[in-house]
């Protein structure tokens, strides 16, 4: 705060008189050097509540920029990992698609070279032919498929989210059990049989996990829980990595509360308890299955 001295104490008194004498009144008033300094101090404290407002002000600025300057930060640094994420997507994406169409095309080139030998007879062509319409169908699928995801991620087509069910024909199912006893992995194969046009069958989740690699195109995994080598549990977490459309189920003899949430969570899509109840199980298959029986 200034200083005042004499010399501006007389001026300013001489001024605020002046100020007076100008005001419309009846009377002339003539100002004491005591209120003069009054009034001095006055108009010191409200030039000080006025610095100290503008202070408040320039602070308030200077924190709304910074706030902003965070947030500029922290949306960029999201968006950056929003970035890395769908360029990860995209990549497994890819190398997924690439593996999908391996496999037909390895249908389509290998019976196509066996056509070219001689000496097939009129049957074995027409078997030849079948797996090349089925392998190119199911190319075209996957090349559908690309293109639907292609138009979705380019805001061409919109997602409608439902309970999906997978067009098969009764009989043409490619099947998985993994299952240790033997007794039991019969029952499910008799269960289910008229559903598949392929049942393979595993002792431990392990061999499901390989099974499975090597053969993309199973539609269906009846998961036993309890297995030696590696549990049910394990190996469906380890089948989801590679393989997120296979429809799996898992069945278990220890009915525990808790255990479909439990499976649900590993990944399986459903759940069924042993004995194993074949009118259950069916009714299963058609819940993730349309069967085209025409």
């Amino acid at each position: 705060m200034k200083k005042i001295g004499k010399t501006d104490s007389a001026s300013l008194r001489l001024r605020a008189e002046d100020r007076l004498k100008n005001k419309p009144s009846t009377s002339v008033l003539h100002l004491s050097e005591a209120d003069t300094l009054k009034l001095m101090h006055e108009i010191d404290v409200q030039q000080i509540e006025l610095e100290l407002q503008q202070e408040e002000i320039m602070w308030a600025e200077e924190e709304s920029a910074r706030v902003a300057d965070e947030n500029k930060e922290q949306i960029l640094s999201t968006s950056k990992g929003n970035a890395l994420e769908i360029n990860r997507i995209e990549s497994t994406f890819l190398a997924n698609m690439c593996y999908k169409i391996r496999t037909p095309m390895n249908g389509i080139l290998g019976f196509t070279g066996i056509l070219k030998e001689p000496g097939l007879s009129a049957a074995e062509q027409q078997e030849c032919i079948s797996i090349i319409e089925k392998s190119g169908t199911r190319m075209l699928d996957i090349i559908n498929d690309i293109g639907s995801i292609t138009k979705v991620d380019s805001g061409e087509h919109e997602i409608s989210v439902s309970e999906t069910k997978i067009n098969r024909s009764a009989g043409d199912l490619n099947i998985l059990i993994a299952e240790d006893d033997e007794i039991s992995a019969k029952v499910i194969a008799r269960a289910v049989r008229a559903y598949g046009k392929e049942i393979l069958n595993v002792c431990n989740g392990f061999e499901a996990v390989e099974v499975c690699r090597n053969n993309p195109d199973i539609d269906l995994v009846l998961m036993d829980i309890k297995m030696p080598v590696m549990d049910g549990y394990e190996a469906t977490r380890q089948i989801r990595q590679f393989n997120t459309g296979v429809v799996i189920i898992a069945q278990t003899a220890y009915a525990m509360a808790g255990d479909r949430e439990k499976t649900i969570v590993a990944g399986c899509n459903d759940y069924i308890a042993k004995p194993i109840n074949k009118a259950l199980l069916t009714g299963l298959m058609e819940k993730y299955f349309n069967f085209d029986n025409k």
